[in-house]
């Protein structure tokens, strides 16, 4: 399922955040604190956004860049821009992700107890 699969992730998560001050500039040019910050808010707003939603309300929009991203799962570099909402601030400490660590594994298992109608699309998360 899914759901275990981001789990999963998130574990891995976890496991990285002896990692937070490195960087690896052939990826990023952001600490791996940084990056793995921005992941657990990614998915802790699109978890809110899942629950607070209304499937009766969705309105399908047709966009080529969201055709691309979703058949080869993948986000083409320099083409998106992150919300405020989900970016990091500027110093990643170890406590602080494992604060949002506990927190996206909450939002995720309350996913479980959605309508499939609000999370028909959650594999996109898992990409």
């Amino acid at each position: 399922m899914a759901i275990d699969k981001l789990l999963l992730q998130i574990d891995t998560f976890k496991q990285n955040i002896i990692n937070a001050e490195k960087i690896n500039t052939k990826v990023s040019q952001s600490k791996v604190g940084w990056q793995i910050e921005h992941s657990l808010l990614v998915v802790i707003k699109i978890a809110e956004q899942l629950q607070n939603s209304n499937p009766k309300n969705y309105k399908a929009k047709f966009s080529v860049l969201k055709t691309i991203v979703f058949f080869t799962a993948k986000i083409p570099r320099g083409k998106a821009k992150a919300p405020k909402s989900v970016m990091p601030g500027a110093i990643q400490n170890p406590k602080q992700l494992e604060d949002y660590i506990a927190l996206a594994k909450q939002k995720i298992n309350i996913l479980n107890s959605l309508n499939e109608n609000n999370i028909s699309n959650i594999h996109y998360l898992v990409m």
